[in-house]
């Protein structure tokens, strides 16, 4: 039997006076599968990381059992189908002592082991290095040169069932008449030709760019003008209102002297 842990979540429509009734039916659940409880721990209402079945707070409940494995899948039907139980989980804890049973179909086929050794000698000759388990590996040593062996020749008859093709190929290459060599070279010098012309699309669209391009110094250079324009007529306001200023310091100067 394996030992497992459950951690279950009891509904918050359970009351305080049913938790003991509520958790008797899970432990019945489990013994009802020839399990053993171990031990129950109860942790309390919680609140929930996120709600649950429109529910905020539960009653946390841990479970230590025994159960053989094949009940498990039952257990969680039971609890799927139980309304109090809105989420469990099940962990094992510990495996027990389960022996290993395997097969004789499971551990090799023993239809081949016959064919080489014969009998029910072959599982003898596998489990310890005895003279059988030896004539056995140098039976297959052969059998796996003999495998080899075949599948070279097979490699060898394909090439050379290829090799004709090639020179074949040749051949025809070979008896093809000048007339058509000399059409093939005049087509390539054809292509060739094309792909050296220069494509008037391209031509336009470079002359276009150069147009927009010339457009834009052409407002810019307006711009320049016209700033250095305003820059002037500021620099001969500024000179006149300082001549004048000057002028009217002079005037000051001579009616002082008089007065």
């Amino acid at each position: 039997m394996r030992q497992y842990e459950m951690t279950y979540l009891l509904s918050d429509k359970v009351n305080d006076n049913e938790i003991t009734a509520t958790t008797g039916k899970i432990n019945g659940i489990i013994t009802g599968r020839k399990g053993r409880i171990l031990g129950e721990e109860n942790w309390g209402r919680r609140k929930l990381a996120y709600p649950i079945v429109k529910q905020d707070f539960a009653t946390y409940i841990t479970l230590n059992f025994e159960l053989e494995p094949d009940q498990l899948a039952k257990i969680i039907r039971d609890l799927k189908l139980t309304k109090e139980v809105i989420r469990h989980l099940i962990v094992v804890k510990d495996y027990g002592k389960e022996e290993l049973k395997l097969s004789v179909d499971e551990i090799a086929e023993t239809e081949e082991i016959e064919e080489v050794v014969g009998g029910e000698k072959s599982f003898e000759a596998i489990e310890g290095e005895t003279e059988q388990s030896y004539d056995l590996m140098a039976k297959r040593e052969e059998t796996s040169e003999e495998s080899e062996g075949d599948a070279d020749t097979a490699d060898k008859e394909i090439e050379a069932e290829k090799k004709p093709e090639t020179e074949e190929k040749v051949t025809e290459a070979e008896a093809k008449p000048e007339s058509e060599t000399i059409k093939e070279e005049e087509k390539v010098e054809v292509e060739e030709a094309e792909a050296s012309k220069p494509k008037k699309r391209t031509v336009k669209k470079e002359k276009s760019l150069e147009a927009e391009v010339e457009k834009e110094d052409k407002k810019i250079a307006k711009k320049t003008i016209k700033a250095e324009a305003v820059d002037d007529k500021k620099q001969k306001a500024e000179a006149e209102a300082d001549r004048l200023a000057k002028l009217d310091e002079e005037i000051e100067g001579i009616l002082g002297d008089d007065l």
